[in-house]
């Protein structure tokens, strides 16, 4: 029989409390976090405006007769300027690196145009200091790269901008050499960036890619510097699928090395550069620009001042929503922070009256907005823009963006006769003629769907040519079937239409080169 009763009682008031606290703190954190994403935010989009403006009136003063002089002086502003947005990018990119949100943005470049533009952009300090700036790249080198253009045009501008800055007497070197290569796919490259300048001790040299960190204390008040390029460069590399180190001796000057890994283009064409050279249009457009700025207003003015096109203004979200609803525009260019009704709710709308009236066509919106974040790119392109363009802006830029989203003529495909040139697989060289005959077929197809409205199989056609493109070499035939694919869910004849007649004319100029 049970003789005696043994209660044991576990208190959990310490543990609850202890659990609560464990909350609150994480919700803390969370909430510093996004209130300190929204700090940088509002202070990336408050400094962008008045460099913007600042940049384009240094733009637009390069284009008048200026004596020796006033050239220094316009270059002095615009140096200036460009030395405080790189601060502020410079931040941000810390931010984006912390809360894990900084991502690689693919696209073909050419590695010699980026090696000879970051010389180039670097050479007039050389010079001044009398420095032998080289570039070189080995011949075993391929230069049709894809990747990120933009993250390694900033590691090298960071990393010979120190090589220059440090270096006194001598020379400043960038030299690319091949590292492996797996054929047809990617390659992995060594970038080293060598100077003569003062060099770093080796107990200091573990230190100079943290943050915030330099070599010597007087390092700042001799060169300035925010102690940040390192630190961003060395994430950045890690990005880009490669490591970076540093060897250096005080007194004989540093050598700084990092691997990039980059995929391998499979075509050969002759892309359209709108940095290079003044864009011309000469056709009359009809340009809505919704804009709370008078600055930039008058710099958006005086930027399309030499074209043809017709100009109309807005100060905010619901003027530019009821110019819309009075006229017809080929473009709108659209901030997308102002008072009254914002951009995001203006683009909104507007797509939403198109949806409601099937004959009035998808106008192109492009947002035009100090801020430089990613989310905030998403967010545009999520209420309905078709691109962003982050200030400050160039007028090439603002060209390129109009030229490419009207009937100027889409990036790569209308180059006005030249001829187009892609490279594929000799085991594929019975097939291709046929293939490209099948797409012609496909085009053909699409312009008689069209005088039906039947946007749902245009849409299939281009979601095909978008995935054979690619798999038999033509990048071309992809990107117009992504257009195709994505005017169709916009039942958008016009722009179909204007996809349609660019791959017909690729199908009629390019000349394969079987390897």
């Amino acid at each position: 029989s049970i003789t005696h009763y043994l209660a044991v009682k576990e208190n959990n008031t310490e543990r609850k409390k202890i659990d609560q606290a464990l909350i609150e703190a994480k919700d803390a954190a969370e909430d510093a976090n996004k209130a300190k994403s929204d700090f940088l935010a509002t202070i990336s989009h408050e400094i962008r405006t008045p460099i913007a403006a600042v940049n384009g009136v240094a733009d637009l003063f390069k284009e008048t007769k200026l004596d020796a002089k006033q050239k220094k002086y316009v270059n002095v502003i615009e140096s200036a300027s460009e030395l405080l947005l790189n601060l502020i990018n410079n931040v941000l990119d810390i931010s984006k690196m912390e809360s894990g949100k900084l991502e690689l943005d693919y696209a073909e470049f050419n590695l010699k145009e980026v090696t000879e533009k970051m010389a180039s952009v670097l050479s007039i300090k050389a010079e001044e200091k009398g420095l032998l700036l080289v570039e070189h790249i080995d011949d075993d080198v391929p230069l049709s790269l894809v990747g990120d253009s933009v993250r390694l045009k900033e590691a090298l501008l960071n990393l010979l901008g120190n090589a220059v800055k440090f270096t006194e007497k001598g020379s400043v070197e960038l030299l690319v050499s091949l590292v492996s290569e797996e054929p047809g796919e990617s390659v992995l490259l060594r970038f080293e960036i060598k100077d003569t300048g003062v060099g770093i001790s080796r107990d200091k040299q573990s230190m100079v890619f943290e943050k915030f960190s330099q070599a010597d204390t007087s390092t700042t008040r001799r060169y300035g510097g925010t102690g940040l390029g390192l630190a961003i460069t060395k994430d950045l590399v890690k990005l880009m699928g490669g490591d970076i180190s540093v060897k250096s001796k005080v007194g004989e000057g540093s050598s700084f090395i990092f691997t990039a890994k980059f995929n391998l283009r499979s075509i050969n064409d002759k892309s359209y550069d709108p940095k290079e050279g003044d864009l011309i249009d000469e056709r009359p457009l009809k340009v809505l620009i919704v804009e709370d700025s008078a600055h930039i207003v008058f710099i958006l003015q005086a930027f399309l001042s030499n074209t043809n096109y017709e100009l109309s203004f807005a100060e905010d979200g619901k003027r530019g929503l009821d110019k819309f609803k009075e006229g017809s525009f080929d473009i709108i260019l659209m901030d997308m922070e102002m008072p009254a009704m914002d951009g995001y709710t203006a683009t909104k709308l507007i797509r939403e009256l198109e949806k409601k009236d099937n004959k009035k066509d998808h106008v192109p919106i492009v947002a035009i907005t100090a801020h430089a974040l990613s989310e905030f790119k998403e967010k545009s392109m999520s209420a309905g823009c078709d691109a962003h363009l982050a200030k400050p802006i160039k007028k090439n830029e603002l060209l390129a963006a109009i030229i490419k989203y009207t009937d100027g003529g889409d990036s790569l495909v209308m180059q006005g006769g030249e001829e187009l040139h892609a490279v594929a697989s000799k085991d594929l060289e019975m097939l291709i003629p046929e293939y490209l005959e099948d797409i012609r077929q496909e085009a053909l197809t699409v312009e008689g769907l069209l005088e039906e409205k039947d946007f749902a199989k245009t849409q299939d056609i281009g979601h095909r040519l978008k995935g054979s493109g690619m798999t038999y070499g033509f990048i071309p035939i992809t990107e117009l079937g992504a257009v195709i694919e994505e005017e169709s869910i916009n039942k958008s004849s016009k722009a179909v239409m204007k996809a349609i007649g660019q791959l017909i004319y690729y199908l009629d100029n390019v000349k394969v080169k079987y390897e």
